[in-house]
């Protein structure tokens, strides 16, 4: 798909300082920093406000950075002392904003494509499907190129049918999955009420707050005096949570409590897959998490069971490709909800943490109901006081410097849930988006799930799946045709866009 880029103009707050100010990224924030958020596209089938689309989704976007002015800061590393006097100095990472802070990017681009060739052909409303996505047609709505600074990048394309795509990424020390959907819900109606007939409400949009302390607040100061605390230290040691000098479960091993830096560059980790979307019917879905919450010997989330359906999946497919081992699962979790953050709370609150097959070893990869069971136990681990001693822990250690992380690579399978958050409950003027999804995902093996949009209702209609539930994912080509050849996946429609 050719795009043309006619304009790129710097993003700032419609009200900017003159003054910078700075604060530090909370310890468990700045582990995602210098790293980008996943890029989301937000297809939308028609503009309905009066003027230049480009420019009142500029001036509405800048007016909306005034309460986010964070967003549109710079990182930059930063040290800090631990204990009285000089201390310990420790790396860390703050945000500056304001003043001659260079912002972000707000690129204006067009396109002769129509929106609905970039859709899924329509099924059956009951019916779920694979959508190949294999031309990487919608990568051209977005740089792929590395930014040169901290702030957020915004792609508007005008498409020839009159409607228009949004595509944005943060820095993902400043904003998870979430804040980006708080951002993108706050930006919608500013958007209203400057330029749509019928204003939006914020009334019932959380108010922001940015705290970066909020969560370090809760765990013990380091007392020079006693030293460490060994307990937490020792709690936040025997869990599997992957940090970023421990990125595999078979790290976990003699670590020493002392913060270290790792200085190492990761090897490049491109997809040799391309990005897929599988779309499970509410019906199918619920089928398919009932059937393994009913043999699990533990109460099963509905995700969690599904979660361990793919995951089995993936390994069977694997399995019968030849050199290819089963895969460990490294699930995202979020402090948010376990420890009752505010909800309108800025920044990226997120750990993952990593699990294997469980103590029966290689044959329990490919049985959903066992992984069900070993997801629900690890999960069981991380509860408020786990997650305040991880905090501690990373407390005392070196926050990462830049984007280098640890050398170390084991491949594995990566999900992250999306269910909730927001992502899609807006719209600029009439118009909420006809489809939301990542432009392109970097790894092989990562999973993203989120809700389906309100085109295909079904009759489970009191469900968060009740418009059925969207798998995003990339597999090498070999490992998808395994697993469309697996009888779990017999009924599916498969879709391409040719």
């Amino acid at each position: 798909m050719k795009v043309e880029i006619t304009k790129t103009l710097r993003l700032h707050p419609e009200i900017e300082r003159s003054n910078q100010q700075t604060a530090t990224l909370p310890v468990i924030d700045s582990w995602g920093s210098y790293w980008r958020t996943l890029v989301p596209i937000y297809l939308f089938d028609a503009y309905s406000g009066q003027g230049n689309l480009h420019t009142e989704l500029f001036q509405s976007i800048s007016r909306t950075l005034n309460v986010f002015p964070q967003l549109a800061g710079t990182l930059e590393p930063s040290t800090i002392h631990r204990g009285k006097g000089k201390g310990q100095l420790l790396q860390r990472t703050r945000v500056i904003w304001g003043g001659n802070t260079p912002g972000g990017e707000f690129i204006e681009a067009r396109t002769n494509v129509r929106i609905r060739s970039l859709l899924p052909r329509p099924v059956h409303k009951a019916s779920s499907f694979l959508w190949d996505r294999a031309d990487e047609s919608l990568r051209s709505l977005f740089p792929q190129t590395y930014p040169e600074n901290s702030g957020p990048r915004v792609q508007v394309t005008s498409f020839r049918c009159g409607g228009f795509g949004i595509a944005l990424d943060f820095d993902h020390g400043l904003a998870d999955a979430y804040t980006v959907g708080l951002f993108m819900r706050h930006w919608s109606a500013t958007h209203n009420q400057m330029f749509a007939q019928e204003s939006t409400s914020t009334a019932a949009i959380p108010k922001i707050l940015f705290n970066p302390q909020l969560v370090e607040e809760k765990v013990p100061k380091f007392d020079e005096h006693r030293g460490p605390d060994e307990a937490l230290l020792q709690k936040a040691r025997e869990l599997p949570t992957r940090r970023p000098d421990r990125r595999a479960l078979d790290s976990i091993k003699n670590e020493a409590t002392t913060a270290q830096v790792s200085t190492a560059k990761p090897p490049s980790k491109p997809s040799a897959g391309a990005p897929y979307l599988l779309h499970v019917s509410a019906l199918d879905y619920e089928r398919i998490t009932r059937e393994i919450q009913g043999e699990a010997t533990l109460q099963i989330t509905d995700q969690v069971a599904f979660i361990s359906f793919l995951w089995a999946a993936l390994n069977r497919a694997r399995a019968r490709v030849s050199s290819r081992p089963s895969l460990d699962l490294h699930l995202a979790l979020s402090f948010r909800w376990l420890l009752g953050l505010p909800d309108g709370l800025l920044g990226s609150p997120l750990i993952a943490f990593m699990m294997n097959g469980g103590k029966e070893g290689e044959a329990s990869y490919t049985d959903a109901i066992k992984l069900a069971v070993e997801i629900t136990e690890t999960l069981d681990k991380f509860d408020e006081d786990s997650l305040l001693a991880i905090t501690y822990d990373a407390s005392l250690r070196n926050s990462p410097t830049s984007i280098e992380r640890s050398a170390e690579w084991k491949e594995r399978m990566e999900f992250s849930s999306g269910v909730g958050l927001g992502s899609s409950n807006f719209s600029f003027g009439s118009h909420s988006p006809v489809f939301v999804g990542p432009i392109l995902l970097p790894v092989d093996n990562l999973f993203i799930m989120a809700e389906g949009l309100p085109n295909n209702p079904s009759s489970v209609s009191s469900k968060w799946y009740k418009y059925g539930a969207e798998v995003f994912f990339s597999v090498p080509q070999d490992v998808l045709q395994a697993l469309l050849a697996d009888p779990a996946f017999a009924s599916l429609e498969l879709l391409s866009e040719a």
